[in-house]
């Protein structure tokens, strides 16, 4: 009884959250000679070319009971922390085509 509950509470959630990131200017990507801003909901972050070390394609594997799927994902280095962050979505592009463009700015404006 607790485990369905649970799933309904979570059910629910996910439908407004689903509907607030497809309102507009919700989320974007914003490329410009300062580097990348990106919003997620309701955050934003904003990362210099000078701080970017380089681009790749990361993919995380999904697994619900028998199925799975792959989602790649753009990911980058930071100078300051040596840590990989990804961004949130590829925004109408295929990763690989968003890496060869987020690599023709970050060789433009570093």
């Amino acid at each position: 009884m607790l485990v369905r509950l649970i799933l309904l509470a979570g059910g629910g959630l996910g439908i407004p959250l689903s509907v607030w990131k497809l309102w507009p200017n919700s989320n974007w990507l914003k490329l410009g000679p300062d580097g990348i801003r990106e919003k997620v909901l309701f955050r934003k972050f904003h990362y210099l070319w000078s701080d970017l070390l380089y681009f790749e394609i990361t993919t995380v594997q999904h697994r619900s009971g028998y199925s799975s799927s792959k989602t790649e994902l753009v990911s980058f280095w930071i100078k300051t922390d040596e840590n990989r962050h990804s961004l949130s979505e590829c925004y109408g592009k295929k990763p690989k085509e968003l890496v060869g463009i987020l690599e023709s700015y970050l060789s433009r404006y570093r």
